[in-house]
């Protein structure tokens, strides 16, 4: 079990995609604990990021549109490649899924289609 993503077929652990969406968020200069929905008091509606969808997004239904999903590619992909190119063992996992994440959203941009969390 845990957090299924398609198209593209990007799978983690529930655990794994928590540890994901904090090491993306510290990307970004964000402690997730300190959100709403982490057990924090922030409101998302002060945060200036383009992966705000992906970071408070349910980890296991919905879905994100392909204009949430053309907005958050730049970023992941230049998250992804600083991850890759400084080779991150601890983070290998979250690049191979990280890439299908891309693809899945590469494609729903393009069909104009949802990324769909199960």
């Amino acid at each position: 079990m845990g957090v299924d993503i398609n198209p593209g077929h990007a799978c983690w652990a529930y655990g794994g995609f928590a540890r994901f969406r904090e090491a993306l968020a510290e990307e970004e200069g964000l402690k997730l604990r300190s959100m709403e929905g982490y057990g924090g008091e922030l409101s998302w509606e002060h945060v200036n990021t383009t992966l705000a969808p992906l970071l408070n997004h349910s980890d296991c239904d919905g879905f994100l549109s392909p204009w949430d999903c053309k907005d958050m590619l730049p970023r992941l992909r230049e998250i992804r490649h600083k991850w890759r190119d400084l080779g991150y063992v601890d983070r290998a996992y979250d690049v191979g899924q990280m890439g299908q994440l891309i693809y899945g959203m590469e494609h729903c941009v393009e069909h104009r289609c949802a990324v769909v969390f199960s």
